[in-house]
Formats: C-alpha cells, sequence, structure tokens
C-alpha cells in the first residue's frame, strides 16, 4: 500500500506507442519491487493501439500503478497538465514513454530527493541508439548541489525543454505558480509553465551529471520543431520566466545548438523554397533582433543545402569546444565538492 504522501510521483503521458511504453516499464519493473517511495501514473490520451492490454499485462505481473484513458486525444498538453494535476508525490517526474529510466537509477534519485529540499533536480541522459545500456559498476552517483538560478539554467539551457529530464518539487510550484498553466496548452511547451515557476522562484536544486536516462526519438515527422523553438517557445519565455538574464542564456543556447540542426533537418527533409521561406520567417520573427540568429541561422536558411551543411559542420565543431569546456568546469567542481564532502551521495549495491 502506498504511504499517503510519496516522495516521488513518475507519471508517464502516452498515446499510441505501446512498444515503447512496454520498453520503459520493463526497465521500471524491477526497480519498483518493494519501493514504496514511488507513485507510478500512466496517462492514456485515448491511444488506437493496445496500450491498455500493455498496461494490464504489468498489473496483473505485480506492478502498482494508476492508469487512466482519456475517452478522446486532448492533446499532448493537455495530457502533461493531467499528468500533473493527478500526482501527489511531493516530486514529479513527467517521463516520456520513449525514453527509459535505466537500471539502477530510481535507488539513486530516491537518495538525492529524501536528503534535502531541492526545486529542480535536472537528470543527465544520452539519446538512445542501439541496445540499451547495462548498469554501470560504480554505486556513488556524480550530482552536484546548484545554489542559484542562473548556474541552474547554464548547466540545463535548452535541456530545459526535454521533459524527462526535469523533476520538479510540485509543492513548491503549486504554491508559486502566478500565471495559469492552461493558457499554455496547444504550444507543445507547457512544461516550461513549471519549470519557470521553479526558476522564478529558485532556493536550490540538483544537477545529476551521470547519465540515467536514455533518451528516445520517436517525434512525429509532420512535429513543427521550428514553429515550437521558435516563437513558441520565445513567447513563453518572455512571460514565463522573469530574469532576462537567464532568458538570454537559454536563447542563446537555442539559436546556437537547437534550431541549427532542426532548420537542416527541416531543408533535408524539404529543401523547396516554400518551405525555406516559411523556416526563415518562422525564425527570423522570432530571433532577428538577437546577433547570434544572424550568425548561426541565416547562412544555414539561405545558404544552398550543401553549402548549409558545410557551415553546420563549423557549428558544431564550434559548440563541440564550448561543451568540452563546460564539462572541464563542471568536473573541476565536482572534485573540489568530493575532495571537501561537501556533497556525496552513494546507494547501496543490490
Amino acid at each position: 500500500m502506498l504511504p499517503e504522501r510519496p516522495l516521488l510521483t513518475i507519471a508517464i503521458p502516452t498515446f499510441h506507442r505501446s512498444a515503447c511504453l512496454a520498453r520503459l516499464l520493463e526497465s521500471l519493473a524491477p526497480q519498483l519491487e518493494g519501493e514504496n517511495r514511488i507513485e507510478l501514473i500512466i496517462s492514456d490520451n485515448a491511444s488506437p493501439d493496445d496500450t491498455t492490454a500493455v498496461v494490464k499485462s504489468f498489473q496483473d505481473k505485480g506492478m502498482r500503478l494508476l492508469y487512466t484513458r482519456s475517452e478522446i486525444n486532448i492533446g499532448p498538453d493537455a495530457n502533461f497538465l493531467k499528468c500533473f494535476r493527478v500526482a501527489t508525490g511531493r516530486y514529479v517526474w513527467i517521463f516520456g514513454d520513449d525514453d527509459i529510466i535505466l537500471p539502477g537509477s530510481l535507488a539513486k534519485l530516491l537518495n538525492i530527493l529524501s536528503q534535502n529540499e531541492y526545486d529542480l533536480v535536472y537528470v543527465g541522459f544520452f539519446t538512445l541508439s542501439g541496445p540499451l545500456a547495462t548498469e554501470k559498476s560504480s554505486h556513488q552517483i556524480e550530482a552536484e548541489v546548484i545554489e542559484s538560478a542562473r548556474e541552474m539554467v547554464k548547466r540545463a539551457n535548452h535541456s530545459l525543454t526535454f521533459i524527462s529530464g526535469n523533476i520538479i518539487n510540485r509543492e513548491r510550484v503549486r504554491n508559486e505558480i502566478e500565471r495559469p498553466l492552461e493558457e499554455l496548452v496547444g504550444t507543445n511547451l507547457l512544461q516550461l509553465g513549471w519549470i519557470f515557476t521553479a526558476l522564478n522562484n529558485f532556493r536550490r536544486g540538483i544537477h545529476v551529471t551521470e547519465p540515467l536516462i536514455a533518451a528516445g526519438d520517436s517525434a512525429s515527422p509532420d512535429f513543427n520543431f521550428i514553429g515550437v523553438f521558435g516563437p513558441n517557445f520565445v513567447s513563453i519565455t518572455d512571460r514565463w520566466l522573469n530574469d532576462p538574464s537567464l532568458r538570454r542564456i537559454i536563447f542563446s543556447s537555442v539559436l546556437k545548438t537547437l534550431m541549427p540542426y532542426f532548420l537542416i533537418r527541416s531543408r533535408r527533409i524539404s529543401n523547396a523554397l516554400a518551405a525555406n521561406r516559411s523556416a526563415r520567417a518562422a525564425v527570423s520573427s522570432a530571433f532577428r533582433s538577437n546577433h547570434l540568429y544572424w550568425l548561426y541561422n541565416y547562412p544555414i536558411i539561405t545558404l544552398p543545402l550543401k553549402l548549409a551543411e558545410a557551415y553546420w559542420l563549423i557549428v558544431r565543431i564550434c559548440n563541440r569546444f564550448d561543451g568540452l569546456l563546460a564539462r572541464a568546469e563542471i568536473a573541476m567542481r565536482l572534485a573540489v565538492f568530493r575532495r571537501t564532502d561537501h556533497f556525496k551521495l552513494s546507494v547501496d549495491r543490490e
């Protein structure tokens, strides 16, 4: 029987991806055995496939979970919001159905969450591109306490939009939220409502540098990445994130890393002139006042595709160099933490 108030709610919004959901639940099953601090919720958005049967098969094997199913497809944002409101845990982790929580990760995360009160936990991840990785032999988790919103944003940057990578202090967000989350339904970025609320009222967070998540890539080919991470993202960030300096950090990351990738991806799918003009208009309307748009995005939009791909390669090399410097800085900070015993987390081996 679950306690009245779980420490962590894992809520999985799902739609028409029963195979992905089964893979995720398979990875969770051994980690949930005997664990009473976790509430597991699956919110089915009227899937037309065998999602209900998949969930029942895990319930029949003894997995404790709350399964809810909408009568009609209410859209991804409304389903995210439903998950957030049904959750009862002190922390809530809205987790994508095509991602995987790696073996041993839940014990490590529960150890973190039980030690102190945090507003936001940013969890390291890698992209799933092959067989599921096995658990690392080390039982010590690499993580660092973050005590400023600016440092948290520098660590997570555009990955704040990756819903599976962020665990939210639900109680704090519910008490501090200033705007109705419903206004974000239809943007494909509703999760930024509670993430930005956590940053606006930030006291303390955790950056888990060890990758504990394998991120899938099951996005629909029809998904409008450029529109979502262009006009939608800028509008939400301007309205929901109070500190202009934090907005600048996030916009910089989007323009240097995320948007060049989406632009190249869009052009490879359809290099038609009309599509190219549409992409240019969407990105320009959102970012034309930012000098980084002209340096990182405009050449990729306007150059012939082959030259645009060559330019993108240069951008990636520059970003890789910046990333190496950032990781070196994080490694040095973690080394200091370990030497001073300022923060040490470990879990028992199975």
